[in-house]
């Protein structure tokens, strides 16, 4: 992805990131997910009604309009073990330290973290520079840990096999806390955290496809989104 916005996006000073049918939007619109914290469902009609929600940028001052975070009960470590590999995110994080990625202070802090944005650094609007960045060193990482790990990774199932993917959400959604904190002092401007609104057809309402993981853990994480608050 870097290299497709150095090529694409040469003239932009800021990169919008939208996934699966989500973008980060500045208002509420549409309704709340009864099943999901912080993730709104607008119909794909009203969204195109809206010409204003075609194009916008963060307000000057701010340069970022990211997801509103989410507070886990226990620890980002718990919070992933409760749904996917607890040995993958420790190696992730090992072989962060290993590349230079994160010190030994910040790996603990990263594991320890309460915090968690949904989508990491891959949904929502940034400034270029910080992006490229930023997504660079996290895709290297992402390569190395396939590099090592593959084997046991492609042993895992449909759901379960897209491990660099969750991971990443993981460490990008650190790395963009701390960063902001840092520029703002630990006093992030409210109107950085736009919402997260996934379009829908017609009356239909968004869910997640869990039928390929392990009964054991669909119930884990089903007990994880009744902690999230």
């Amino acid at each position: 992805m870097p290299i497709a916005i150095q090529r694409f996006s040469s003239d932009a000073d800021f990169i919008e990131i939208s996934n699966y049918r989500k973008r980060i939007l500045p208002s509420a619109e549409g309704l709340e997910s009864y099943k999901f914290p912080t993730l709104r469902e607008l119909n794909l009609e009203n969204f195109g009604r809206a010409a204003e929600l075609s194009v916008f940028i963060p307000r000057a001052e701010h340069e970022f309009l990211i997801a509103q975070p989410l507070h886990v009960k226990n620890s980002i470590l718990g919070h992933y073990a409760a749904v996917h590999r607890r040995q993958d995110i420790l190696d992730y994080t090992s072989l962060a330290v290993e590349m230079g990625i994160l010190d030994s202070q910040s790996a603990s802090e990263f594991l320890a973290a309460k915090h968690f944005i949904p989508g990491g650094i891959e949904l929502g609007i940034y400034p270029k520079g910080w992006l490229v960045q930023t997504l660079s060193s996290i895709e290297l990482l992402g390569r190395e840990f396939l590099n090592r790990y593959g084997s046991r990774v492609k042993k895992y199932n449909a759901f379960q096999i897209r491990a660099v993917g969750f991971l990443s959400e993981r460490l990008g959604s650190f790395i963009l806390i701390r960063h902001l904190v840092e520029k703002y002092s630990n006093n992030i401007p409210a109107d950085i955290f736009g919402y997260m609104t996934v379009i829908v057809e017609g009356d239909s309402r968004y869910s997640a496809g869990l039928t390929d993981r392990p009964k054991n853990r669909l119930d884990s994480y089903n007990r994880k989104h009744r902690q999230v608050r």
